[in-house]
């Protein structure tokens, strides 16, 4: 994960997650969250809340 401050870096070439260490935890458990509840292709991990297409 990368932390970029765009209002002063939108060019994204300064990573700030390591003088950001807190808000980098942070926003990693929420990602972690919705990998859980909605899957991650990337690491082969199924959702538990994936469902069917067009179904409630």
């Amino acid at each position: 994960m990368a932390l970029y401050n765009l209002a002063i870096d939108p060019g994204e070439d300064r990573d700030q997650k390591d003088q950001y260490p807190e808000i980098v935890k942070q926003l990693q458990q929420v990602a972690d969250k919705y990998c859980r509840t909605l899957g991650d292709g990337l690491n082969n991990m199924e959702g538990t809340e994936i469902r069917p297409a067009a179904q409630l």
